[in-house]
């Protein structure tokens, strides 16, 4: 953050220091905080004792990404001048980037202390909130930011995003419109507001606005530009032309919205698909496609240079003027590779066990969306292990593996992590089991494309793909949703899984299921 107008280094002094100062400070205006810290260690040689000069020099040090130094010289300025409210605010930005979160709102609140008027202090307050799921607090802090400054866009936003967690879209939707009202181009405005529309069933408008999603830094840099792609596709029929597919996102986004392929090859030639080397093994028998590409390095590729058209895998619900009524619900859609099928058959094809997959941890969402806590552990199943005659399978990848050595008293786990090596093996072990239960993770999304009987539990707010609330899924008719009703504690809702797992498992002794 470059110094501003109030900050306590926009103060007048007398030549020398005037002058470095404000020399110091274009630099800064200009992102050359290098070049800028040379001239503080300058002025700090001349005027060691200069409260104005440790702090110029530390926010700087915070600005090159040196929080903790930041931090030492910040606190070195507040020490001599402990009623600058601008020092407060900037040593929790610092202690904020170290994960120092108690000391962080300290500072603001002492922010806030000196100058009840400063909006980025109570944003940041919110914003703690917010990551904490405390959405009333948040909510105060985030009104508070933006009586004192109307066109504050983050505050708007993340008010918005209170609002939708709570299920107040129509409320959401306004903040967010006062959002983009601030901040025309933002494209995290528009995105968010897509997928507030889509949550409230409004589709055809969500899907037109979630055309901002390839504004978004994140995906600019993943996904390949369209100056380097052919032509992008209208949705006409071409039944003499090639067409590019580009799969974008997350794994789950890929595995929902492949779907839409045999709508797209009733209207064309041929189909290259690409998309991440861990999808491909899982498609490689997927009727409708033609040639399987890796994505990275697609836009370069002989594969693209010889297509006429492409399309993101995400714009096809658009080109289909899909609804709530007209999302493609046949499944199976995806098929578990036959050989993969037959390898697992010995391991897991044991008929005297009630085989339960299971998955508790993904991947952290979107940083500007963190009240959709979806993840738990794996001590909050505990209550599955109590249930006899189960057997239980990990379909986990990554560091929550790491849980299972310690499982939950009674539970007899199988880590499968190991030898899942990419989605085909998933789908061949899911094959064989009597159920998935599983977060809001790409496993939900493979075990329902496979017709799989899957169980997904859900937190208080949770993605819009899982509205309209209810047990049932629009997207996936073999899936039950479990609806978390706090941000904090999945026990009452794991007890709730194992009273209904029991009455599951009691069919599957008496051959009712």
């Amino acid at each position: 953050m470059t110094a501003t107008a109030t900050d306590p280094a926009q103060r007048t002094h007398t030549n020398p220091l005037q002058k470095k100062f404000t020399a110091a400070l274009e630099l800064q205006k200009q992102g050359r905080n290098h070049q800028a810290l040379k001239i503080y260690q300058d002025v700090l040689a001349l005027y060691p004792n200069s409260p104005q000069a440790m702090f110029c020099y530390g926010l700087a040090l915070l600005e090159v990404d040196k929080p903790a130094a930041a931090t030492d010289w910040i606190s070195r300025a507040i020490s001599r001048e402990p009623q600058t409210a601008g020092f407060h605010y900037h040593l929790g930005r610092a202690l904020l980037l170290q994960k120092r979160i108690p000391a962080a709102k300290e500072r603001f609140l002492a922010t806030l202390k000196l100058d009840p008027r400063h909006p980025q202090a109570y944003f940041q307050l919110g914003d703690l909130a917010m990551d904490q799921g405390e959405l009333e607090e948040a909510m105060t802090h985030f009104a508070q930011a933006i009586s004192q400054a109307p066109n504050f866009g983050a505050a708007w936003i993340n008010l918005g995003l209170c609002h939708k967690a709570r299920m107040d879209l129509d409320q959401a939707l306004a903040c967010l419109d006062q959002g983009i009202a601030a901040e025309p181009e933002n494209a995290v405005a528009h995105v968010n507001r897509a997928m507030t529309l889509l949550m409230a069933g409004r589709y055809r408008e969500g899907w037109q606005a979630y055309k901002w999603r390839f504004q978004l830094p994140e995906l600019q840099n993943k996904h390949p530009s369209p100056k380097t792609l052919p032509p992008l596709w209208d949705g006409s029929p071409q039944p003499e032309k090639k067409l590019l597919l580009l799969a974008e996102q997350g794994y789950g986004d890929n595995l929902q919205f492949i779907r839409y392929l045999p709508l797209v090859k009733s209207r064309m030639g041929k189909i290259i698909l690409a998309l991440p080397a861990p999808l491909i093994p899982l498609y490689q028998e997927m009727a409708g496609i033609d040639q399987l590409e890796k994505m990275a390095g697609i836009a370069d590729s002989e594969a693209a240079k010889g297509c006429d058209f492409h399309i993101p895998l995400l714009s096809l619900p658009q080109l289909f003027d899909t609804t709530l009524e007209t999302i493609p619900q046949t499944v199976p859609y995806l098929h578990a590779p036959s050989r993969v099928v037959e390898k697992w058959q010995e391991r897991l094809g044991d008929p005297d066990f009630f085989k339960v997959g299971l998955v508790w941890e993904g991947k952290p969402l979107h940083k500007n969306d963190p009240l959709r806590r979806r993840s738990c552990t794996l001590a909050d199943l505990a209550p599955l292990g109590q249930i006899k005659g189960v057997r239980f399978f990990s379909l986990q990848k990554g560091e929550a593996t790491q849980q299972l050595k310690q499982p939950p008293q009674g539970m007899e786990i199988t880590n499968l992590d190991q030898e899942l090596s990419d989605f085909a093996e998933t789908a061949g072990v899911i094959h064989h089991l009597d159920l998935v239960i599983t977060i809001d993770t790409s496993v939900a999304h493979l075990a329902g494309g496979l017709g799989a009987r899957v169980w997904t539990m859900l937190p208080q707010a949770a993605d819009w793909r899982w509205y309209p609330k209810g047990e049932k899924s629009p997207w996936y008719p073999t899936m039950r949703l479990f609806w978390n009703g706090s941000p904090q504690d999945w026990q009452p809702l794991t007890q709730h899984l194992a009273q209904t797992l029991q009455e599951l498992v009691n069919q599957h002794r008496s051959g009712e299921l």
